[in-house]
């Protein structure tokens, strides 16, 4: 496993933990990719919350959402009803604030149905420090123009998502994590100081909602955000 703890306002890298020891295993997961899975919701609720104006007491229904052949700017080939992690629909109303908490895809393709494609999601992303349009090397996008990056079907990095998240807690205002601030030589004389690289991904207004959103989900699990 790895951690990664960065302050949000300066982008300073706190802490980082990319493995048990380097010495016997030379793999850094901070920088390694995964899959990043539900972490990448937030940025889909994000998306849809500045763009469409969404509310977290809006109402989605617990039931399965079909992306078809031709819908909108999606260009899929064959339709697409994505299930819930365990399978299973509840078929119960509930708040958008309450379909993060419980990570429940639905609510995840609904909001990505509302935005009609993936590009408000992958530029939002690209705001907050990600490198969406980056390719490998069979030519795939490294978050691919496709519907089901509402669920997180893209390998990213912990650095990546460590420094996107950031932008949540500064207000919407994304800087990118600085690995070292200032470098000297032996008689003190500066050779080098970090340049701080911020963009604003989201207006601060929407920004406070997802922070509200987050603090549910926080709530949720017995974190205590500040």
């Amino acid at each position: 496993t790895g951690l990664m703890s960065v302050d949000p306002h300066t982008g300073y890298i706190k802490a980082w933990v990319g493995g048990v020891n380097y010495g016997q295993f030379a793999y850094d997961h901070v920088t390694s990719t995964r899959q990043v899975g539900s972490t990448f919701k937030p940025f889909v609720y994000a998306a849809a919350i500045q763009q469409l104006g969404v509310s977290p007491c809006e109402e989605v229904t617990d039931l399965p959402r079909t992306v078809f052949p031709g819908e909108k700017n999606f260009m899929l080939l064959e339709p697409w009803t994505p299930a819930n992690s365990k399978g299973e629909y509840t078929g119960e109303r509930m708040t958008l604030k309450q379909a993060l908490k419980q990570s429940v895809n639905t609510a995840s393709v609904e909001l990505m149905k509302r935005l009609g494609g993936t590009a408000e999601v992958r530029n939002l992303a690209k705001k907050m420090g990600i490198d969406a349009d980056k390719k490998y090397p069979n030519g795939q996008l490294r978050i691919p123009d496709a519907p089901s990056i509402c669920l997180g079907s893209c390998d990213l990095t912990v650095l990546e998502m460590a420094g996107a998240y950031t932008a949540f807690a500064n207000n919407g205002t994304f800087i990118r994590p600085v690995f070292v601030r200032r470098i000297e030589d032996k008689k003190g004389r500066e050779i080098f100081t970090a340049k701080l690289e911020e963009e604003d991904a989201l207006q601060p207004e929407f920004n406070y909602v997802m922070v509200e959103m987050l603090k549910h989900v926080a709530g949720g699990m017995g974190l205590k955000s500040h």
